[in-house]
């Protein structure tokens, strides 16, 4: 079981759970990946998604490219002979190779290493003492930085140091 993408290859069948932005762009990015892939989601429709990823999701369903559960929870994972065994709440099991969870509570390493973000050695994004990091422009504020995860203080308190230091470089209006 995975929260992200890391360990993905070519050529797996793999469950997406997930209803959110995270979860479709996973879903459809190991579709492209020659994946085959399948996305649950407990509600029985998407709530959460923008405009680009809920027509993506439409058009991959249409092209059979992934496969989409809604209204569908998961029971239980069993291990079966190596591969993962799920069993659904409308009485269906199926085995996959991997399932990743997007469900959200996970820090966006994959997503702002794709920005270009740097990273130390365990896994935090490298910035100055303002929060911006080596893309100029750019801060990281929130549990992605912090040690202690879930601390809603800790990031308004970074939004806070990260807006005073925009508002010292910028120039007054003439």
């Amino acid at each position: 079981m995975n929260f992200n993408l890391d360990s993905c290859s070519k050529n797996e069948k793999i469950l997406v759970v997930g209803g959110g932005n995270s979860a479709a762009e996973y879903a459809y990015s190991l579709a492209l990946d020659d994946n085959i892939v399948t996305l649950a989601y407990r509600k029985e429709s998407f709530t959460r998604l923008n405009s680009i990823n809920e027509n993506m999701l439409k058009e991959f369903e249409a092209n059979k490219k992934l496969t989409i559960k809604l209204n569908c929870d998961i029971n239980s994972l069993e291990d079966e002979n190596g591969l993962v065994k799920v069993n659904f709440s409308n009485a269906e099991s199926e085995n996959f190779n991997r399932v990743i969870y997007a469900i959200g509570g996970t820090a966006p390493t994959d997503f702002l290493k794709n920005c270009g973000v740097k990273f130390s050695d365990n896994l935090k994004p490298i910035f100055d003492e303002n929060f911006e990091c080596c893309c100029k422009n750019l801060y990281i504020a929130g549990d992605v930085n912090s040690s202690s995860e879930g601390s809603i203080s800790s990031s308004l308190n970074h939004g806070f140091l990260i807006s005073k230091a925009i508002a010292k470089g910028l120039k007054p209006l003439a």
